[in-house]
């Protein structure tokens, strides 16, 4: 057995010799057929479910606006929930500055914005479901309160 170097990472090569392998593979497809299909569904299905090891951003893309109010409610609905803009090391998220989203899981969102001078605006139906990032940029803002 060695180490192979892949794109992948390190991969454990046990070479094509039955004596290298001690022929385990083939006593583990005697006493159980089906195993190395069932782990291998397991492990790709995986990848698809969220995971408690996800980080969500917003992206502040806009020319001049600092964001003081970011708020967060599932898709549709007016549940709005705790100020993301207090998750800032300064309670602001300023232009071109990221802001890490905290406590939601993957789903689809509505997000208030709100600016220095308290003006609200609501960008719609954001999919967090495949992404963990989205972007507030100047062409959001323009239907705001």
């Amino acid at each position: 057995m060695k180490w192979v170097d892949t794109q992948a990472g390190p991969l454990l090569d046990q070479g094509d010799d039955k004596e290298q392998q001690g022929g385990d593979a083939d006593a583990m497809q005697a006493v159980c057929p089906g195993c190395p299909l069932i782990v291998g569904v397991a492990v790709s299905c995986a990848g698809f479910r969220a995971s408690a090891a996800d980080r969500f951003f917003l992206y502040n893309l806009t020319a001049s606006t600092t964001f003081t109010g970011v708020y967060l409610a599932p898709a549709g609905s007016e549940r709005w929930g705790s100020n993301q803009a207090l998750n800032d090391k300064d309670k602001e998220v300023d232009p071109s500055e990221r802001l890490l989203i905290k406590d939601i899981e993957r789903g689809r969102f509505d997000a208030k914005i709100v600016d220095r001078t308290g003006r609200s605006c609501v960008k719609r139906d954001i999919d967090l479901g495949k992404d963990t990032t989205f972007d507030i940029r100047d062409g959001d803002l323009k239907d705001c309160h």
